[in-house]
């Protein structure tokens, strides 16, 4: 059985559902509230320990009751979060406002995921040299994601970056990831080409290949994904 190493980001996602988002200064009821474990980093992992493959959580949470949560919600869908350290801030939450006509809006505050630094992945390369893939995506600091990628080729491993939240990558980071999986708007910010067309998509993915890309899967929602090389 292959081993996998997720690097990212823990969070817990506090979601309110409302009529609308209160305008400045104003105070409403909402109709709901829940918790729900997040963190692009842990949905990763999560989905691939539901898969039985055998995964390491690499990632910081806060001395709180929320990173205790966190864990053990890991922990119960097979991740190994024996690797998790606590960081000196809180753990990270996404506030999520779902108002009735479906809009959203969120706010992130990163807490412990900031604190994922070169000095913690050092403290863990065990943990990479042991695995077979390497998967990532953006909410730790952009450097440790770039040196993960950059030790996990030095050790052989094959690598998985999923580039959210979106932001121009530099060509360490595109040199380093065997398999790239955007989305539509995703794919838009890092090429700088409108994805609103099929044309569109299939000249900003190009792009990507050109840029070095060596595998590139663009999720498409309800049309399925494209896959290029």
């Amino acid at each position: 059985m292959k081993k996998v190493v997720v690097v990212g980001s823990i969070n817990m996602d506090l979601v309110t559902v409302c009529e609308r988002a209160p305008k400045g200064g104003e105070t409403l009821f909402g109709h709901e509230f829940f918790q729900v474990p997040g963190g692009k980093g842990a949905n990763q992992a999560v989905a691939i320990g539901k898969l039985g493959t055998k995964i390491t959580m690499l990632g910081k949470v806060g001395k709180d009751s929320f990173g205790k949560e966190l864990i053990n919600s890991m922990k119960a869908n097979g991740v190994d979060t024996t690797h998790i350290e606590e960081g000196e801030k809180s753990t990270g939450i996404a506030k999520i406002i779902v108002e009735e006509n479906g809009q959203n809006r969120i706010l992130v505050v990163s807490g412990a995921n900031s604190e994922v630094d070169k000095e913690y992945i050092d403290r863990h390369l065990d943990v990479i040299k042991e695995c077979d893939i390497l998967v990532t995506q953006l909410e730790i600091p952009i450097e440790t994601v770039e040196y993960a990628l950059k030790k996990a080729k030095e050790f052989g491993k094959k690598t998985i970056l999923n580039p959210a939240p979106a932001r121009k990558l530099d060509d360490e980071i595109i040199k380093n990831s065997d398999l790239i999986i955007p989305n539509e708007s995703e794919l838009e910010i890092l090429t700088g080409i409108e994805t609103e067309t099929e044309d569109g998509i299939k000249k900003a993915s190009e792009k990507l290949l050109d840029m070095g890309v060596k595998n590139l899967i663009v999720t498409l929602g309800s049309k399925g994904s494209l896959h290029l090389n």
